[in-house]
């Protein structure tokens, strides 16, 4: 056998599960679960889970940060004294961790890798639909970047 995975997977799609494409699951993506995306559940987005990441409003909760340390600073901004921010997109997931960062506006000077970096760890308590079930959220925080 050249391959591992699933026995019962289909040998005509390439399948390393039941379903369609090269997920193990018996979705059509590439994920773990049934659903079409990358994930490891039900979404059509990579992630956890739940479809494409929603928009706080009409019923959806913004997610709010429990644990949020401030960036480290770059050499290169400390030695010029910079103070500013960088605008980010973040796809906040459903178990409080973060997913997609996009940098929407950055001065550069390598804040912008801080920033990312910073926001990786911070954990957040969900947002919510409207049934209560913390779904993925897709929020913009500003990375703020003050030397005292």
């Amino acid at each position: 056998m050249d391959r591992w995975g699933n026995p019962s997977a289909d040998a005509v799609t390439d399948s390393d599960g039941p379903g369609k494409g090269h997920g193990i699951g018996k979705g059509d993506g590439n994920g773990i679960g049934p659903g079409k995306g990358r994930g490891f559940d039900d979404g059509d987005v990579s992630g956890y889970g739940g479809d494409r990441p929603s928009v706080p409003g009409n019923g959806i909760t913004f997610p709010a940060c429990q644990y949020c340390p401030r960036p480290e600073y770059s050499e290169e901004a400390r030695k010029v004294k910079y103070s500013g921010s960088v605008m980010l997109n973040v796809v906040v997931l459903p178990n409080g961790k973060t997913g997609r960062i996009e940098i929407v506006n950055s001065p550069g000077m390598g804040l912008d890798e801080k920033a990312v970096e910073a926001v990786r760890g911070w954990v957040f308590k969900p947002g919510t639909g409207p049934n209560g079930k913390a779904v993925a959220t897709v929020v913009a925080i500003e990375v703020v970047f003050q030397l005292y």
